[in-house]
């Protein structure tokens, strides 16, 4: 069955398909990673002076504990690794 003139509607439709999935995917990351309890600044994972797109994303796999010394320690979930600490006198 062949739609339009020259039958290429279901191929943008496909294609608008396809882009709306694959900005969809990056949204839900986004907004997971400013669903996070983390200050802003405490996001700059590679300490750049500027949180990108990116390192919001990268958040969703961030967890947050206490160091013991008063600090927050950022650690990743998949293997327990510190990324960083921030302190409150830092």
């Amino acid at each position: 069955m062949r739609h339009g003139r020259d039958g290429k509607l279901p191929m943008k439709i496909a294609v608008v398909f396809i882009l709306i999935i694959f900005f969809s995917y990056f949204a839900l990351f986004f907004v997971l990673g400013l669903l996070k309890d983390y200050e802003w600044s405490d996001m700059d994972w590679n300490n750049s002076g500027t949180v990108s797109v990116f390192e919001v994303m990268n958040a969703t796999d961030v967890g947050v504990r206490d160091s013991g010394k008063g600090c927050k320690e950022y650690y990743s979930l998949k293997d327990g690794l510190a990324i960083r600490e921030v302190c409150p006198n830092q």
